[in-house]
């Protein structure tokens, strides 16, 4: 019996071909583990979306490079139709098509899964009896069955929704909506739930999350007073969901409640949802960094769990940050730093291994990659009159984007939010991952352009023209959040009337560059910022002007102490502290023999000429025992960076 990954790409060998014509409309080829495998044979991917870019790329690449990987050209429709004539002569052409692979099932459910779910759907539809040409409902229920492990007509007792929803949570899973919706159909939902919220929380994390810290503030104050909590909320005690209430509170999901004393009657599992001294803060924090070493990921794991990962470790940060100063004693700060010593050589091993793959991957559910956000909206437009506004937050990291949710919160400002990570492009700076950004493309496609962000506008401009949006409705803005920027936003956005906005605000990097005393004072200098409300007030300009935020920055930051400036190589920007760059490889290994503890990272779609030497855990390329916030290396604070969907609509 073959299996996914040899079904799909077991034609795509470098003996069989050098070029391929993929027609691939369901971007079958851009689940995970297709997509590992391709780059572990030697073959490149080529997105066909823009036809002079192409065009440039095929002549200057491939038509007549004996050198070459062996490449696939990848079209999301039909390839013998899009494709130019000679480039069809000179490839092998192949057909990927869900209907035809999975011909007995839906089409439309099956595009609606995702492809990180197909190979587990094709491993039963080889080994089960599948009645032949199943229609929707069935398609959804045989895949919620044997997928999901869902059967959505057997969740008639009051817990039952919230022991599937709790599962999905720790499986990592937010239901599509085609199938969110036949649970929603089916079940029997607990006591004073609507059909719309059920579906938030099938669908949408964020929304779970928010509903289980709300009921457990209530359940818990009915605990505290000897009360029967209200039989609408959560029941946290029935006995399949307490078992579970230790883990939701140690990894973040739950943050436990402030109370004077905790009753000596209080049963013992809801103890842990229950603080009443900075003890017991500290305890708990102890605990969870206990946790998130017992979790960190391995050699095997997939890039979602290293994302999920990175969410959980910057929860905690932030909380850390955040906590009364009594409790940031040397016990909490030296298992925090030890943690994250911990988790730097294998998730740099992790990278060296699939951050190439990254890019194979799907983005229409969601991007892996920040290159990928602008692709993953263009896929999410629905309307020809829908507007969406890309902010990306220049050098935010992922625990610093709960300060700014918070703040977005704490002024009622969201109906929706939807917050979430990717990878940012390395090396962390400026000029290679937020140019990726705004071209929608890897930094091979703007080679010309890598030392600068002055290309950034026509970048932007280009790939939305490549999407059928006309120029004169796409605008790009930089130099947001600081005094009267908002101003300017508003005259743009009127004046214009975009479909499209491109924007960046530049505060946060500007704080960040020259802070010597650490990531708990550009904490606080973030927070004066946002009292000025420049970031709330142009999130609220877009909401009112009916925009989709999409949210991201181009790196984070990480503390690191200086061992020197090494004399080899040019920065890529004049304060990335954590890298070098050199223009060959003979000069890149002259450099890692010269400077102690440097080590290489070096992904395939950086230009030719450009090859980064990065500086080890907690060190930085600026005056020897000198500390600063900075950026530019692989750290996982530096690389795994917020991907943050706001809007004033509710999902339905």
């Amino acid at each position: 019996m073959k299996d996914w990954v040899d079904h799909v790409a077991g034609g795509f060998q470098a003996e069989f071909a050098k070029l391929w014509a993929v027609s691939d409309p369901d971007d079958v080829l851009f689940g995970d583990t297709v997509s590992r495998t391709l780059v572990e044979r030697g073959i490149d991917v080529v997105e066909y979306a823009e036809p002079i870019a192409f065009r440039l790329l095929y002549e200057r690449d491939l038509r007549e490079n004996t050198e070459a990987a062996p490449t696939i050209i990848h079209v999301r429709g039909d390839a013998r139709q899009e494709l130019p004539w000679d480039v069809l002569q000179s490839s092998r052409h192949v057909d990927l098509r869900l209907a035809e692979i999975f011909d007995q099932f839906d089409p439309t459910i099956l595009r609606a899964i995702g492809g990180a779910r197909l190979p587990d759907l094709w491993r039963v539809a080889q080994r089960q009896v599948v009645p032949a040409r199943m229609g929707s409902g069935a398609t959804a229920d045989f895949i919620l069955a044997s997928i999901f492990r869902i059967t959505p007509a057997l969740l008639d007792k009051s817990e039952d929704f919230w022991v599937t929803a709790l599962a999905l949570f720790y499986a990592d899973v937010e239901l599509p909506a085609i199938l969110a919706g036949r649970v929603v159909e089916l079940a029997e939902l607990p006591e004073g739930m609507t059909d719309q919220d059920a579906f938030n929380m099938l669908t949408d994390r964020s929304a779970l999350l928010d509903r289980l810290q709300v009921d457990w503030r209530q359940f818990a104050i009915a605990l505290v007073n000897s009360d029967r909590p209200a039989g609408a909320l959560v029941p946290f005690g029935a006995p399949r969901i307490r078992v579970m209430f230790d883990s939701l509170v140690l990894d973040g999901a739950i943050k436990p409640i402030d109370v004077p004393e905790i009753p000596k009657k209080l049963p013992s599992w809801a103890k842990i949802g229950l603080q009443h001294d900075m003890a017991a803060k500290a305890d708990l924090i102890c605990k969870q960094i206990d946790r998130l070493k017992q979790d960190i990921p391995q050699a095997d794991a997939n890039y979602r769990d290293w994302l999920r990962y990175g969410e959980r470790l910057a929860e905690l940060t932030y909380e850390v940050r955040n906590y009364p100063k009594e409790i940031h004693h040397e016990t909490v700060v030296s298992a925090l730093e030890d943690l994250r010593r911990q988790i730097d050589p294998v998730f740099f091993d992790w990278l060296g291994t699939n951050f190439d793959s990254l890019s194979l991957n799907s983005c229409s559910s969601h991007p892996s990659l920040v290159h990928q956000v602008a692709p993953h909206m263009a896929m999410a437009r629905t309307d020809v009159d829908q507007r969406q506004a890309l902010l990306v937050v220049d050098g935010l990291a992922l625990e610093q984007w709960h300060q700014l949710e918070q703040d977005l919160r704490d002024r009622q400002l969201i109906g929706s939010i939807d917050a979430r990570s990717c990878f940012a492009w390395i090396p962390t700076v400026t000029s290679v991952s937020r140019q990726s950004i705004f071209a929608g493309n890897p930094p091979k496609a703007f080679a010309n352009s890598i030392s600068g962000t002055n290309a950034e506008k026509s970048l932007w401009g280009r790939f939305w023209a490549a999407n059928d949006i006309p120029d004169a409705k796409v605008v790009y803005m930089k130099g947001l959040g600081g005094e009267g920027s908002t101003s300017e936003l508003e005259h743009l956005l009127d004046r214009y009337e975009p479909l499209v906005a491109g924007l960046v605000i530049d505060t946060v990097d500007e704080l960040m560059h020259g802070e010597i005393f650490g990531k708990k004072s550009l904490t606080e200098r973030i927070a004066h910022w946002l009292e000025m409300g420049q970031w709330a007030n142009t999130i609220e300009i877009l909401l009112t002007r009916g925009f989709d935020i999409y949210v991201t920055a181009d790196h984070g930051n990480v503390e690191a102490v200086g061992v020197g400036r090494p004399a080899e190589g040019v920065r890529a920007e004049s304060r990335g502290e954590r890298m070098r760059i050199y223009d060959s490889p003979q000069l890149l290994n002259d450099g890692l023999a010269k400077i102690p503890g440097a080590r290489v990272l070096a992904p395939r779609a950086l230009p030719d000429n450009y090859h980064p030497l990065f500086a080890d855990y907690g060190q930085g390329f600026f005056p020897a025992g000198h500390s600063q916030v900075v950026h530019g290396g692989t750290d996982i604070e530096e690389v795994i960076v917020p991907f943050v969907k706001i809007t004033r609509k509710e999902k339905k």
